[in-house]
C-alpha cells in the first residue's frame, strides 16, 4: 500500500494523456499526433501541480493524504473526460482509439537508433532509482526545501541559512514535493529530470519537423538531444536544468504552432503563454532564454494582425497567464527580499564589449578539453596574453564568479557539475556553418537560429562566468538540436549520417555507465556503495561526522532539531539519515543566529546540529552546551540548550 498513492499520481498522468490524445488531425503523422499530445499533457500536468501545490499550501494541507486525494480526483476527472470524448467521437462516427506509433515507418537503421535511445532512457531510469541523490545543490537547497514544505504543509518562506531554498523558481521542487510525499522516500526524485530528458528527445524531433525536416532530420535531432553529456548526467539528479530545456523546446513547439495557425486562436496562444509562464517558474535562466522567442512571436503577431490585434490576442493573454503562474512566488519573494526574483549576486558589473566577448569565449571553453596535439596545453596561457593585450584580466572579478579561475581540463569530465559537450558544440557550430553557406538560413530556420544565438548572447551579457556554467547551457544545446537535424538532412549523406549517429550513441555510454557521482560500474558502483554513503559521494569527508551525529541524535530522541549551518552546507543528508519529516514526529528547523530575512521566527530546539565554527562560537556565547564534536576533516557539533531552556532569536 506504500506505493498506492504514487500509482494514483501516475494513473492521473496516463488518464490525462489519454484524454488529450483524442482524434488525429488529417495531416498529422502518428508521431506528430502522439508527440503533440505528450507536450500538451506535460503543460496541463505542470499547471495542475502548480495549482494543487499552491492551493493546498494556502490551508496548510500540503501533506501525503491531501495530495493523494487531490490526484485521485484529477484521475477520475480525466477518465470521465476521456469517456465523454469517446462517446462523442463514436456518435460522430470516428474511431475512438487512433493507432499511435513511435516514429513513422523507420528503416532498420532508424529502428536500431530508436532502440538504442530506448535502452539509454531505461538505463537512466534504473540508475536514478538505485542511486541516492548526491548533487551539491540538491543537498543544500533542492531537496531541503521540499522537506521543509512537507514539514510545514506549506510552501511559505521560512528561516534558512540558504536563501536559495526560498527565492529560486520552485516548479521542479513542486513536482518533487508530490513525488516524495506520495512515494514516501527519495528513490524517485530523479523522475522530474528524467521525464524532462524524454520530453527533450520528443520535442527536439517535433521542432525539427516544424522547421521543415523529414524523418532523417527528426532522428538526428532526437539522437543529438539523447546523447548530450550534461543532459545524460543530470537526468538522474533532482535538479532542474533538463526540465528547463524541455520547457524551452516546448515553447518553441507551441510558438511554431501559433505561427502555423496564423489566426491566433485561443488554444494556440494559451499553450504558448502557459509554457512561457511555466518556464519562468522553473529556472531563472529561462528569463533570458525565452526573451528572444517572445520577441519573435511578437514581431510575427504585429506583422500578421497589426499592433492592436497583436496586443489583444497575444500580449494580454501572455501577460495574464505568465502573471497568474508566477505571482504567488513573486509575491513571497517581494515580501521577504523586496524583489520578485530574490537577491541578485551573479550578474556582470561591466558591459564593455571586450569584457563580454571574454565571457563568451570562456563559456565556450567549458565545453572543450586539451587535445593530444603538441602545445594545446598553452591555450589558456595564450588566451591570458590576448586578454592582457586587450587591457583585460582573464579572471576579471567584474565578469567572473568570486574565487574562481578559468581553465581547460585535460580530459572531458563525467561529473554533472562541470561536464562539457565537446562533440555537440562541434556539431552545432558545423550545422550553423552548413546552413549559412547552403542558403538554408531563411524563414523559420533563421528565426530559430537567431533565437538560440540571441539567448546565448544574453546569457553572456547578464551572468558572470562560472566554472559550473556548462550545466546552465543545457537548454541552449538542446534548442539547437533541430538545427543540427536540418543541416544533416540537407548536407550530410545517408552513410555519413548513420556513422555520425553511431558515434554520438557510443559517446553517450561513458556518461551512463561511469557517471562520476553515480557510477553503474567500478568499485564505487551504486550497486556496491551503501546508500547512506552515496549521499556524500561529492563530499566524502563529511560522512563520518554526519553519521556519528545522527547516531547520537537517535539516542537523544529530540522533538525539534535546530540547524546552525552555512548557506552552502549539506542539509538534506541530515533529513535522509535521521529519517525525519512529517511521518517521524521530529522537526528540523533553521535557527536564526544572525539577522536575516524571516529571522524573527522564534524556535525552541531540543538540540542543535552545527557545522560552522563561527556559529558554534555564537551558540556557546548564548550559553548552549557542547554535547559532542564529531569528525576532524569536516567537523560537526551537537549543542544542548542552556539551563533553563531558552529561546533563540535574532540579535537586535
Amino acid at each position: 500500500m506504500t506505493w498506492l498513492p504514487f500509482a494514483v499520481f501516475v494513473f492521473a498522468w496516463g488518464s490525462l494523456f489519454a484524454a488529450v490524445l483524442g482524434r488525429r488531425a488529417p495531416r498529422q503523422t502518428p508521431f506528430e499526433h502522439a508527440g503533440h499530445a505528450f507536450l500538451v499533457t506535460s503543460v496541463v500536468f505542470a499547471i495542475l501541480i502548480f495549482l494543487l501545490t499552491e492551493g493546498l499550501s494556502l490551508f496548510h494541507w500540503l501533506s501525503r493524504p491531501a495530495i493523494g486525494l487531490a490526484w485521485a480526483v484529477v484521475a477520475l476527472g480525466a477518465a470521465g473526460f476521456r469517456a465523454a470524448r469517446q462517446r462523442k467521437s463514436a456518435e460522430a462516427g470516428h474511431s475512438a482509439q487512433p493507432q499511435i506509433d513511435t516514429m513513422p515507418r523507420a528503416d532498420n537503421a532508424g529502428r536500431a537508433t530508436l532502440a538504442a535511445i530506448g535502452l539509454l532512457v531505461v538505463g537512466l531510469f534504473i540508475l536514478g532509482v538505485v542511486a541516492a541523490p548526491n548533487n551539491w545543490d540538491t543537498m543544500t537547497y533542492h531537496l531541503p526545501r521540499v522537506m521543509h514544505w512537507l514539514q510545514d504543509a506549506s510552501v511559505g518562506h521560512y528561516a534558512t541559512a540558504s536563501e536559495r531554498q526560498n527565492m529560486f523558481p520552485p516548479l521542479a521542487e513542486y513536482a518533487l514535493t508530490h513525488i516524495v510525499a506520495l512515494s514516501g522516500n527519495d528513490r524517485l526524485t530523479h523522475l522530474v529530470q528524467w521525464y524532462g530528458f524524454i520530453g527533450c528527445i520528443i520535442a527536439a524531433a517535433l521542432v525539427a519537423g516544424q522547421l521543415g525536416g523529414r524523418r532523417s532530420a527528426r532522428i538526428v535531432a532526437a539522437v543529438f538531444a539523447a546523447t548530450l553529456p550534461t543532459a545524460i548526467l543530470q537526468s538522474t539528479s533532482p535538479k532542474n536544468d533538463v526540465l528547463a530545456a524541455f520547457v524551452l523546446l516546448t515553447a518553441f513547439f507551441f510558438a511554431y504552432r501559433l505561427w502555423d495557425a496564423g489566426d491566433f486562436g485561443r488554444p494556440a496562444v494559451a499553450a504558448f503563454a502557459a509554457t512561457v509562464g511555466l518556464g519562468l517558474l522553473t529556472k531563472a535562466t529561462l528569463y533570458l532564454y525565452l526573451l528572444p522567442l517572445c520577441f519573435v512571436v511578437a514581431f510575427f503577431a504585429v506583422r500578421r494582425a497589426g499592433i492592436r490585434q497583436a496586443a489583444v490576442r497575444v500580449a494580454i493573454p501572455l501577460v495574464l497567464l505568465v502573471g497568474a503562474l508566477n505571482t504567488p512566488h513573486w509575491a513571497r519573494n517581494l515580501a521577504t527580499y523586496r524583489s520578485p526574483i530574490g537577491l541578485a549576486g551573479s550578474t556582470n558589473t561591466t558591459w564593455h564589449p571586450l569584457a563580454l566577448a571574454s565571457v563568451a569565449v570562456r563559456n565556450a571553453g567549458l565545453h572543450v578539453f586539451r587535445t593530444p596535439l603538441p602545445g594545446s596545453w598553452r591555450a589558456v596561457r595564450l588566451l591570458d596574453r590576448l586578454h592582457e593585450w586587450c587591457g583585460l584580466d582573464l579572471n576579471d572579478p567584474r565578469t567572473t564568479w568570486a574565487a574562481t579561475a578559468f581553465g581547460i581540463p585535460r580530459w572531458p569530465s563525467r561529473h554533472e557539475d562541470d561536464a562539457g559537450n565537446p562533440l555537440h558544440l562541434l556539431a552545432g557550430a558545423l550545422a550553423l556553418l552548413l546552413l549559412a553557406r547552403g542558403g538554408r538560413l531563411r524563414g523559420r530556420v533563421l528565426a530559430h537560429a537567431l533565437c538560440v544565438l540571441a539567448a546565448a548572447l544574453l546569457f553572456c551579457v547578464v551572468l558572470k562566468w562560472q566554472p559550473w556554467h556548462a550545466r546552465l547551457h543545457i537548454p541552449l544545446f538542446l534548442a539547437s538540436a533541430p538545427l543540427v537535424g536540418i543541416a544533416a538532412q540537407f548536407f550530410v549523406r545517408r552513410r555519413a549520417r548513420v556513422i555520425t549517429i553511431g558515434i554520438l550513441l557510443l559517446s553517450a555510454a561513458p556518461y551512463l555507465l561511469l557517471n562520476q557521482a553515480r557510477p553503474l560500474l567500478g568499485p564505487q558502483s551504486v550497486f556496491v556503495e551503501p546508500r547512506e554513503r552515496q549521499y556524500f559521494t561529492n563530499r566524502r569527508e563529511a560522512y563520518p561526522s554526519y553519521a556519528a551525529a545522527v547516531a547520537r541524535l537517535r539516542d537523544l530522541r529530540p522533538r525539534v532539531v535546530g540547524l546552525a549551518i552555512g548557506g552552502d552546507s549539506y542539509e538534506y543528508p541530515l533529513w535522509a539519515l535521521l529519517k525525519s519529516g512529517p511521518a517521524s514526529g521530529v522537526r528540523i528547523e533553521h535557527i536564526p543566529l544572525e539577522a536575516a530575512p524571516l529571522a524573527d521566527r522564534r524556535i525552541s530546539p531540543d538540540v542543535v546540529f552545527c557545522t560552522q565554527p563561527a556559529k558554534a562560537a555564537r551558540l556557546e556565547s548564548l550559553g548552549w552546551r557542547c554535547l559532542e564534536r564529531f569528525g576532524d576533516d569536516s567537523p560537526a557539533w551537537l549543542y544542548g540548550p542552556p539551563l533553563p531552556v531558552a529561546r533563540l532569536w535574532s540579535p537586535s
